[in-house]
C-alpha cells in the first residue's frame, strides 16, 4: 500500500510538470494526453508491437481536462500503419499494413485542451498477452510462458496462431534461460519435441518440430546415467516432451501442461 501511494504521488508530480504554467495572462494550460492508460500503465504506453495484418485498439484520455476532449488521430505513414475510425471519438483501431520491423508514429491531439501524445508502432509479431507471460529475449528470440494449460497438440496450435512455435532448445544456456519461470512456478512446460510418427517407442525424433537438428539434450535422471528416454524402463509409452522445474527434459503423456512459445 505504501508503494502504491508513493507511485501515485510521483505520477501526480510528473503530470504537474507536464502541464504548462498558467500564471501568465491569456495562457491556456495544455492538459497531457495518454494512450491506453490503465491502473497498471498509469501514464499509458509509448510504443506498441502489432503483427502484420493485425488490428489493435488505441484509446486516448486527457488528464484533468478543462473542457470535454475532442480528439484527432493521425499516422506518420499510412502505408505502414493505417487508422480505422470507430464510433467513439477517443478510440480508433490501428492496422499494421507494412512489412516486418517497419515503424510508424501515431499521434492523437486533444484539440480542445491542446494536449497531444505520440507513440511508436512497430510491425512485429507479438502474442496475445492475455494468454502469455514474457520471459525475455535470448539471442534475438523472444520467449513466452503460457498462463493456461493445454494438451501438446493444442499448445502447438496456440503457438502457431501467435506467430511462433513450441520452444526448441539448442544449448545449456538457452535451456537455463527458458527454465527461469518454470523453476519459479514449480511446474513443467511443453516443448517442441515428440516421438516419431510411427509411435514405435524405440525412436525419438532427431529433429525438433521446426525441422532443426537436435544437437543438445538434457534428459532427466542424470544420476542413473540416463541421457535418452528410450533407456528408461517402463517410461517409453509417453509421446511428448516437457521441460521440468529443474530444467531437465521428460517425455510425458498428453495431459494439460503449461507451454513455452518461442518467437524469432
Amino acid at each position: 500500500m505504501k508503494y502504491i501511494k508513493i507511485k501515485l504521488l510521483l505520477t501526480l508530480v510528473i503530470l504537474f510538470l507536464q502541464c504548462e504554467d498558467t500564471s501568465g495572462p491569456g495562457k491556456k494550460r495544455k492538459a497531457p494526453v495518454f494512450v491506453n492508460r490503465t491502473n497498471i500503465e498509469i501514464l499509458g504506453i509509448d510504443s506498441l508491437l502489432v503483427g502484420p495484418g493485425q488490428q489493435k485498439a488505441l484509446t486516448a484520455s486527457t488528464f484533468d481536462p478543462d473542457e470535454t476532449p475532442e480528439y484527432e488521430w493521425s499516422t506518420s505513414d499510412e502505408n505502414i500503419v493505417k487508422i480505422i475510425a470507430t464510433d467513439k471519438n477517443d478510440e480508433v483501431l490501428i492496422e499494421a499494413v507494412g512489412e516486418l520491423e517497419q515503424t510508424a508514429e501515431i499521434t492523437v491531439k486533444d484539440k480542445v485542451n491542446e494536449g497531444e501524445k505520440t507513440i511508436e508502432i512497430t510491425v512485429l509479431f507479438w502474442p496475445d498477452m492475455t494468454k502469455f507471460i514474457h520471459i525475455g529475449e535470448f539471442e534475438n528470440h523472444n520467449y513466452f510462458h503460457s498462463i493456461n494449460k493445454s494438451k501438446w497438440g493444442s499448445a502447438k496450435w496456440e503457438c502457431e496462431q501467435n506467430g511462433g512455435y513450441l520452444v526448441t532448445i539448442q544449448s545449456q544456456e538457452e535451456n537455463d534461460f527458458v527454465n527461469t519461470l518454470n523453476a519459479e512456478l514449480r511446474e513443467s512446460a511443453w516443448m517442441g519435441m515428440r516421438w516419431d510418427d510411427s509411435m514405435s517407442y524405440i525412436a525419438f525424433n532427431d529433429e525438433w518440430i521446426t525441422g532443426e537438428k537436435v544437437d543438445f539434450v538434457n534428459w532427466w535422471r542424470p544420476e542413473e546415467g540416463t541421457k535418452h528416454p528410450r533407456e528408461i524402463q517402463n517410461y517409453l509409452p509417453y509421446y511428448f516432451v516437457v521441460i521440468n522445474r529443474w530444467g531437465f527434459w521428460e517425455n510425458q503423456d498428453d495431459v494439460p501442461y503449461r507451454f513455452i512459445l518461442e518467437l524469432e
